[in-house]
């Protein structure tokens, strides 16, 4: 494997090699294989070693211009398998910092190759790892109270984020996983923006992290988000995969709806359902469909379409009562989940 994986990485002719694809998918699926055992053996350290190794054979391929000989999808699939285990390694709870700051070394050691030759499945990697990063942290620290030091990590994931997702632009203008990820974290960053910090005072994480916002994010981002949405439904909108075109749908209609517009927002929330009224999209979780059906049902309200809205917000409160009862448990659960 060593041999052949040299081979590629030194390929210099201006031929390829009629042995070159099966050379590759040969040596996909040693590291493949040994990493789904090290994984099934819970040795995330093992597995992220197989996924570099990966990667890296991928890049040497992209170098050679032998990408056409890497099957459609896996260098995205082995990337993101990756960003998991770090994702994972930087858990406050049994977490292996060691972990997650070699497999950053290792996207910054490997970067420059990637923009040189345009691998935007490589560059999204490590901008998708760190806004996941900067969202996870931020979850896990405002539980406690966010300081200013958390705060200021949690905008630096965030802003290194925002230059590697634009790099896929760049690289491949039809990246749609790099659009979705930015405008999620726009998102997150304009809705914490509004989340009242200090009850007794009223204000607001903008107030209290006002020089920060200042330097990382001075302007709201919703306008901008919705601008980044409608290009890309104007990129995938008669090309793209139902799921992209949905998801898109969805975000410019979570952003209308934050920007209380609400016949823009219904349009968009309104452009995912199926012939039953039911959305035709899988969410990632419960709660991000009660969501959804909270943030339609709330559209129709303010739009006046009162019986509609009265369906989906019923629908909602019904959910999350079988789900998180409040009514009969301890206090500590109550709170939890109000």
């Amino acid at each position: 494997i060593r041999v052949y994986a040299g081979a590629i990485a030194a390929f210099r002719d201006t031929e390829i090699p009629a042995s070159a694809k099966n050379i590759i998918a040969k040596i996909t699926q040693y590291h493949q294989e040994r990493a789904q055992h090290f994984r099934t053996e819970q040795n995330d350290r093992g597995a992220a070693a197989e996924y570099q190794s990966l990667l890296d054979l991928y890049l040497s391929a992209h170098a050679n211009k032998l990408t056409k000989e890497i099957a459609a999808g896996e260098l995205l699939d082995n990337v993101l398998s990756l960003d998991q285990i770090a994702l994972r390694a930087a858990a406050d709870d049994g977490g292996d910092e060691k972990l997650l700051d070699e497999i950053v070394r290792f996207y910054d050691s490997r970067i420059d190759i990637a923009r040189r030759f345009l691998v935007s499945e490589f560059i999204f990697g490590r901008g998708f790892l760190r806004a996941q990063l900067g969202i996870q942290r931020h979850l896990s620290a405002e539980a406690d109270g966010l300081t200013s030091s958390e705060k200021k990590k949690v905008f630096e994931h965030f802003r290194k984020a925002e230059v590697d997702l634009n790099w896929c632009f760049f690289a491949n203008a039809r990246f749609a996983d790099a659009y979705i990820m930015l405008g999620w974290m726009y998102q997150f960053i304009d809705e914490k923006r509004e989340v009242v910090l200090e009850k007794g005072s009223g204000k607001k994480d903008r107030e209290v992290f006002e020089s920060l916002y200042k330097s990382y994010f001075p302007d709201y981002l919703f306008e901008k988000n919705i601008r980044l949405y409608q290009k890309t439904l104007a990129l995938f909108g008669k090309s793209g995969s139902p799921r992209i075109k949905n998801s898109f749908h969805l975000n410019i209609a979570n952003n209308y709806f934050l920007l209380n517009n609400y016949s823009q927002a219904e349009e968009h929330y309104a452009a995912i359902l199926d012939a039953k009224g039911n959305p035709d999209f899988q969410f990632e979780s419960p709660e991000q469909e009660m969501m959804f059906y909270y943030h339609f049902g709330r559209t129709l309200y303010f739009s006046g379409k009162n019986d509609a809205a009265a369906r989906y917000l019923q629908y909602v409160e019904n959910n999350l009562n079988s789900r998180y009862p409040i009514a009969g448990v301890p206090a500590e659960a109550q709170k939890i989940n109000q």
